[in-house]
């Protein structure tokens, strides 16, 4: 017997296990990073400060290898659980019983402003809208660790890659 629309639940409701994150949300991931970086140069003429942001990683990369592991297990691995847990499993499964558009909107405003109103704000809003999707889409909080984790990957490979720190 198929099911109607009203029938249907995410994973999570269902008692069912929530897909495991794969290529796909990487794949994501790495869509997100690439809007994101787009969307940066838009934000310039609302104020936003363009300056070159100083990101430590070169100074960090000075310090060794232990210095550069440290910066990616706490940038690309850490920090995105912690921050999606946080945002995604508390604020954002709060507001989505306002509906999808309030709740992954408004936990995604809310964690673009708290990375500041800085040259991450954009960047974050992207990033925080892809997430919350894919966390609302999925049931589960892992898809959108995945994907942020591969964001905040980016950055410190583009340094690691290129020596740049910042716009010039």
């Amino acid at each position: 017997m198929p099911m109607s629309r009203t029938d249907r639940q995410p994973p999570a409701a269902t008692g069912a296990a929530p897909t495991r994150p794969g290529w796909p949300e990487i794949v994501v991931g790495l869509v997100a990073f690439l809007l994101a970086t787009a969307v940066v140069p838009f934000f310039g003429p609302l104020g936003l400060k363009l300056e070159p942001v100083p990101f430590g990683l070169i100074l960090t990369a000075w310090s060794g290898v232990v210095g550069l592991v440290l910066t990616f297990v706490l940038l690309s691995v850490l920090t995105p659980i912690g921050e999606e847990f946080l945002f995604r499993g508390v604020i954002a499964n709060a507001l989505l019983r306002y509906g999808p558009v309030i709740g992954v909107l408004a936990s995604a405003v809310i964690f673009a402003l708290c990375h500041g109103t800085n040259l991450a704000l954009p960047t974050a809003l992207v990033v925080g809208i892809i997430a919350a999707e894919i966390m609302r889409r999925s049931g589960s909080i892992w898809p959108a660790v995945v994907v942020h984790a591969v964001n905040n990957l980016g950055l410190p490979l583009f340094v690691l890659i290129t020596g740049a720190t910042g716009p010039a």
